[in-house]
């Protein structure tokens, strides 16, 4: 059995930084306060703290992917924000790691969750970064632990 890993997700945005840290049992996912950041290295610096701070040994960071699965532009500036991640973990020498997960349909279940809880469209921007990064965690550890699972067995 594969010891318990402790997440941080990222919602990657120029201004606003969704987040969400698993429990110590990988189990849930809980939603942490959105970063409000100026720059790419500002927030690089903010998550590897937040990272610090809550002792992840893993940041998933949200890659959003075209419909078709290509890359855009914005795939390609948070493939650079990963980087500037790992710049500030190495320059640390810490040995968390960083993994990019498709985040297709995140930011869309995220607004309908909040609807349902009868949130406006006014009322969701705060916090839909937050539940961004909520439902990629739930997703990341829902698929771990389907592949635990089926090596179980």
């Amino acid at each position: 059995m594969a010891r318990p890993v402790r997440v941080l997700a990222v919602d990657y945005g120029d201004r606003r930084v969704g987040l969400a840290v698993s429990d110590e049992l990988g189990i849930a996912a809980h939603g942490l306060p959105t970063l409000q950041v100026k720059s790419r290295k500002e927030a690089a610096r903010a998550v590897v703290h937040v990272a610090k701070e809550h002792g992840v040994s893993l940041i998933v960071i949200g890659l959003p992917l075209n419909m078709d699965g290509t890359e855009g532009p914005r795939a390609l500036v948070t493939r650079e924000f990963g980087r500037e991640c790992e710049e500030v973990l190495a320059a640390e020498r810490s040995e968390v790691r960083i993994v990019m997960l498709d985040e297709r349909l995140t930011t869309m279940r995220a607004r309908a969750a909040l609807r349902e809880q009868g949130l406006r469209e006014r009322s969701q921007r705060a916090k839909v970064d937050r539940v961004s990064a909520t439902v990629l965690l739930q997703d990341y550890l829902s698929a771990q632990s389907a592949t635990e699972g089926s090596h179980d067995g």
